[in-house]
């Protein structure tokens, strides 16, 4: 497998991060949502990478090596030896029922050689652990799934993703990979350290929070915050809030955090 990336800035342009290739598989696009909507971009790196599928989405920030940025591109491109990839695209409204939607992708996905399934979303209207569920119930047991929700940096107003196309807004991308040789692993890394009192979760829904010790959630979030309170929704990127997973026959508690 060859791995090649670039780097793409209002001031630089492309400068490439690895050794480039001029053939790719797969092609992962990510950036802030104003350059990665421009069609003429997205027509640059389609034909660029002709033949590749090109996966291409807004994000809340982009790791290049040890360097995080908020605008401009990254790109990876992917060149497979014996493996290959199968990818799908659907558009999910408002009213549309997300299992289905999550069925419909699961089917265009061969389940026979199937050895990953990376997903990446619309990420306003969509529900991230509905979305994980309805595919992990179409979908062989044995398949982990991986992924994210497409951001919109601190703005939340729209987030866009696309298949081979410039992106739009509430699409959802899943991508297969195949290959007898092909080996897959994933893991998580946050770098925030809890404080304050244990709370209990006193009603949900979901994933959605509503009380904590029988008091509105938001309003102790926003105790905590003080003068950050008033950029929210984006100020919320900076403090996550702490899940304590449920144990047997005790309710799941909850501790505000989190100071990166």
């Amino acid at each position: 497998m060859q791995i090649s990336q670039k780097k793409w800035t209002q001031n630089t342009g492309w400068q490439s991060l690895t050794n480039n290739t001029d053939t790719a598989d797969l092609v992962l696009v990510f950036g802030d949502r104003k350059t990665v909507s421009n069609k003429k971009m997205f027509k640059e790196i389609k034909n660029l990478y002709k033949g590749a599928d090109v996966v291409i989405g807004s994000s809340a920030g982009n790791i290049v090596e040890e360097q995080v940025f908020d605008e401009g591109l990254c790109l990876t491109a992917i060149k497979f030896e014996s493996s290959s990839v199968r990818c799908a695209v659907r558009h999910i409204g408002k009213t549309d029922d997300l299992y289905l939607v999550t069925e419909e992708l699961a089917q265009e996905v061969d389940k026979e050689g199937l050895k990953h399934v990376m997903v990446f979303s619309e990420g306003l209207q969509v529900n991230g652990t509905s979305l994980v569920h309805g595919l992990r119930q179409n979908l062989p047991k044995d398949i982990a799934v991986t992924g994210g929700l497409m951001g919109d940096g601190a703005d939340f107003k729209e987030t866009v993703v696309g298949l081979n196309e410039a992106p739009e807004t509430g699409n959802i991308v899943i991508v297969g990979f195949y290959g007898e040789k092909l080996s897959v692993g994933h893991g998580s890394l946050g770098g925030w350290d809890s404080f304050g009192p244990e709370r209990l979760i006193t009603k949900s829904k979901n994933n959605v929070l509503y009380e904590l010790d029988g008091k509105p959630a938001l309003d102790i979030y926003k105790d905590y915050l003080g003068e950050k309170a008033k950029d929210l929704p984006g100020s919320g990127l900076l403090f996550p809030l702490s899940l304590r997973i449920k144990q047997k026959k005790e309710k799941s508690k909850l501790s505000e955090h989190c100071l990166p």
